[in-house]
């Protein structure tokens, strides 16, 4: 085979010896460095989208029975009806719930008294004696 005139063995053109060490360690701690402060900054962001996914669609997602319980609560401040409590005594008393806005304007028209509970019918009082009192 006929010589070009050229030898490819000497065309790369320049001193390709061993890198100095200093520089080697240099550039693979900065790589390193980098690359790990990459990969950090990476994970705070993936974690902190993570949670606040969680937060919205785990935490802060209020619960079937909790929204039930809060409509029925609603509806028994607005809505007149009746219930019956137990006294001490064990008696039942039927009372009258009624919604809280007309209660606030019963008790601006009327003052404090407007819903006072009503005094107790007054015993059967003992018969009257026209007998004088025994003396001693």
């Amino acid at each position: 085979m006929a010589s070009h005139g050229t030898d490819h063995a000497h065309d790369q053109g320049g001193d390709f010896g061993d890198p100095e060490a200093g520089s080697t360690w240099i550039w693979s701690l900065g790589g390193a460095i980098v690359f790990t402060a990459l990969v950090l900054v990476i994970a705070v962001f993936y974690f902190r989208a993570e949670v606040t996914e969680f937060d919205a669609k785990v935490v802060d997602e209020p619960s079937a029975e909790y929204q039930a319980l809060k409509a029925k609560q609603l509806a028994n401040i607005s809505d007149y009806g009746t219930y019956t409590v137990t006294t001490a005594s064990g008696a039942e008393q039927r009372r009258i719930r009624v919604p809280v806005s007309r209660a606030m304007e019963v008790v601006v028209a009327n003052g404090g008294a407007a819903f006072a509970p009503e005094a107790p019918a007054p015993a059967s009082a003992p018969a009257a004696s026209t007998a004088p009192p025994a003396s001693k």
